[in-house]
């Protein structure tokens, strides 16, 4: 809970205490307490600003304030008017109705918080903008209105200045639209996200790139591929890298992300029905991923045979791979115009043939995939990603870090072992497990006691995955060092060739 908050809900127990358990007369501390009601609310009001896991105390502090008015005009001046024998029943129910709703309100801020993230590491004071690419060279596929282009929302998050005059930026823009449509995506009451509108990264919205250096690395960060997924997915390994001096580049890919705001200010919500048919063909495929993996004596015509029945059914997905693909080498085209163009923040500051790319889920299948093609990305991280497409057909000689946690069900990896042609590392993050690699953790503590932050916890996970996805562009992107440290008992690295 945040200080008023912690503040107002102490003058309200108080005051509750004194105004409706104490039979006699009122001690002289119940009234300073309900005067501070008031002012505490405002400040609480004007300063953290309402949430709805308050109104349970909002409303205990409204009767307290309106038995406070009724005791003070009665004229016996003491509080039998709320212990009279003649209503003895009904203020038994009272006070127990009083203490379930104390109890309830105390729990809601702290099971539901406005929770805080973890400060980024770095030497580096982090920076973010938005920007709007329409790629007028690829007609959009995934609507039938003629004349329609592929326009791509990118966040970037960047090491900038310490202007100390630039505000902290929200978690989530339009966070009253996401809200609702994060709850539709998760079955959830439609006001459930409300308060991630006061929620605050440590990034700074729109300050000056850092002239510490004269230019950095660039990375891609690529999120699921779930409908509630969006490019604040990755936040937190974003923005450690930026404040480490990479520039983090976090497309979002329309009819695909949960909400896509357009240069022309449209907003554009995920496909759910495509998604659907998409999880439906994952279904129908998931007997053939299991035979895939867990039979050793298949060769490999028998295995090319179940890749294709495999692909023929989830014909949705190949092409999601496609398109967040080509999304990702038309987000390399826009870097490379505003590297070029004069005025740009960016103008000559971007190291474009010295690229990284990671991603989780769908996004780190989507990294493998096009770290494949193109020459400009130097390093790739796969975490929790399958293997389709050209990584299940074509080497990568580039260095790849694939991370797990020891709860997969099948070895995935070996599959494609033969294929790494360059340095590779594959993390097992022991005592995670695969909903444990984001930070949707720190939305409630209920988390953790579900089992959704593994054994070893949210905060463990989130401290060893900015570590080695720090170390490992470090490695290669800024040639601090060749190698992949050793330094949590709970991973286990294999390395190669």
């Amino acid at each position: 809970m945040r200080p008023f908050e912690i503040l107002f809900s102490i003058a309200v127990t108080i005051s509750v205490i004194g105004m409706f358990f104490h039979k006699r007369h009122l001690p002289i501390w119940v009234p300073v307490f309900i005067v501070l009601l008031p002012v505490l609310f405002f400040l609480h009001l004007f300063i953290e600003h309402l949430r709805w896991q308050m109104a349970g105390l909002y409303l205990l502090s409204v009767f307290v304030i309106i038995a406070a008015f009724i005791q003070k005009n009665n004229k016996k001046r003491n509080n039998k008017i709320f212990f009279s024998r003649k209503r003895r029943g009904f203020a038994v129910a009272g006070r127990v109705a009083i203490v379930l709703l104390l109890g309830i309100s105390f729990l809601l801020p702290v099971l539901v918080p406005v929770f805080e993230f973890p400060r980024p590491a770095g030497p580096y004071r982090v920076g973010t903008s938005v920007f709007h690419y329409t790629d007028t060279g690829r007609k959009e596929t995934l609507t039938t209105a003629p004349g329609d282009f592929r326009s791509i929302m990118i966040r970037i998050w960047y090491p900038c200045e310490n202007t100390g005059t630039s505000r902290r930026a929200s978690y989530w823009d339009d966070a009253s639209m996401m809200s609702k449509e994060r709850a539709v995506s998760s079955d959830l009451p439609f006001f459930i996200f409300k308060h991630f509108n006061l929620v605050k990264t440590w990034s700074h919205a729109d300050p000056p790139l850092s002239g510490k250096k004269e230019t950095f690395p660039v990375v891609f960060s690529l999120h699921g591929g779930n409908c509630g997924d969006t490019d604040m997915d990755n936040v937190l390994a974003n923005e450690e890298l930026a404040s480490r001096g990479y520039i983090v580049i976090g497309p979002s890919h329309p009819y695909a992300s949960l909400l896509v705001r357009s240069g022309n200010n449209e907003k554009i919500r995920c496909d759910r029905e495509r998604n659907e048919k998409l999880q439906q063909q994952s279904r129908l495929s998931e007997s053939l991923w299991m035979d895939l993996y867990n039979k050793q004596n298949l060769g490999i015509e028998e295995k090319k045979e179940i890749l294709q029945r495999i692909f023929s059914i989830e014909s949705l997905l190949l092409d999601d791979i496609t398109i967040r693909s080509m999304d990702v080498v038309s987000a390399i085209a826009w870097l490379e115009k505003i590297n070029d163009e004069a005025g740009s923040v960016f103008y000559h500051r971007l190291e474009m043939d010295n690229i990284g790319v990671f991603g989780f889920s769908l996004g780190g299948t989507v990294a493998a995939n096009v770290s494949i093609s193109n020459d400009r990305i130097k390093a790739c991280i796969n975490i929790c990603g399958s293997y389709y497409g050209e990584m299940l057909e074509t080497h990568l000689d580039k260095p790849i870090m694939i991370i797990r946690p020891d709860d997969e069900t099948y070895d995935m990896d070996s599959f494609i072992i033969d294929n790494l042609k360059g340095p590779y590392a594959i993390l097992t993050v022991n005592g995670a497990v695969r909903d444990s690699f984001n930070h949707r953790y720190l939305y409630t503590p209920l988390r953790a006691v579900s089992g959704y932050s593994g054994k070893i916890g949210g905060e463990r996970i989130t401290d060893i995955l900015r570590y080695y996805i720090s170390s490992f562009f470090d490695a290669y992107l800024l040639d601090k060092k060749e190698y992949i440290p050793d330094d949590y008992p709970e991973v286990s690295i294999r390395t190669g060739p």
